[in-house]
């Protein structure tokens, strides 16, 4: 997934205008911002067709301009094309036109609501093509992301760079620890019972457990090793469900 982050070196004031820099993703607790050259330009004309770019990005109101998006096809780049008020008709002659090139159908984020917002990015997901969307919203990027498009587009000063990187996967997910098992929800699952009825105080072993199926959670099989050993706090019957609760704080084998 490419990350563009509007570059205020080259951008002006006009609305139409913003150019981006593109940063990478990597697998590692920090951004590596890529080669300075590497630029998403905002084009409404042909005039804008700089020779720097890496990128451009045809903003909404501009597919019409049929010379400028031919133009931009035989650069043979990456051309962001926003779809933006596009009826199914004009986005099929798009498509056509567009035959060969490399388009990546863009939706700008007019900051409608939040059910229109997610309208179009279940279409966007449906579509044959790459998509990418363009947004001064960061929350809405990070929902974005989910649905795994080619690229996001930020338009801000200021980007929390961590909290993408987490919701695109580049940092590794924190593993779920043994005491939030318990809190995994499940329709029927196998869990650790034990096969006889407990006193509180007593400690347990190996002898002592079982494995059964059952709809209410209990901890994972995986743990029998470590909760033989333990000692309970609670009593406990035959076929209940044994879970952390049952037994000492501190006391797990490691």
């Amino acid at each position: 997934m490419r990350v563009w982050l509007l570059d205020n070196r080259t951008s002006t004031c006009d609305r139409n205008r913003f150019d981006f820099r593109a940063v990478q993703i990597p697998v590692n607790n920090s951004l590596v911002e890529k080669a300075e050259n590497e630029i998403l330009v905002t084009v409404t004309n042909n005039k804008q067709l700089v020779c720097n770019a890496t990128a451009y990005y045809v903003p909404p109101g501009y597919t019409v301009n049929s010379d400028m998006i031919n133009s931009i096809t035989k650069k043979n780049l990456p051309c962001y094309i926003a779809i933006n008020g596009k009826g199914q008709a004009t986005i099929d002659r798009i498509r056509e036109f567009a035959q060969g090139a490399n388009f990546i159908f863009t939706y700008e984020d007019v900051q409608a609501d939040e059910v229109a917002f997610l309208e179009q990015l279940a279409w966007l997901r449906d579509q044959p093509e790459p998509f990418a969307v363009l947004s001064k919203n960061i929350k809405r990027l990070m929902t974005a992301i989910l649905i795994k498009p080619h690229a996001i587009l930020y338009v801000g000063e200021n980007i929390k760079l961590i909290d993408i990187q987490r919701i695109a996967g580049a940092i590794k997910k924190r593993p779920v620890s043994p005491q939030e098992i318990d809190d995994i929800d499940s329709r029927e699952a196998l869990c650790l019972c034990v096969n006889s009825a407990l006193s509180a105080g007593m400690r347990l072993s190996r002898e002592h457990l079982t494995i059964t199926a059952a709809k209410t959670k209990g901890l994972s099989p995986e743990l029998l090793n470590r909760i033989a050993g333990c000692y309970l706090r609670y009593s406990i019957e035959p076929g209940e469900p044994l879970t952390f609760g049952h037994l000492y704080k501190g006391l797990l084998n490691e």
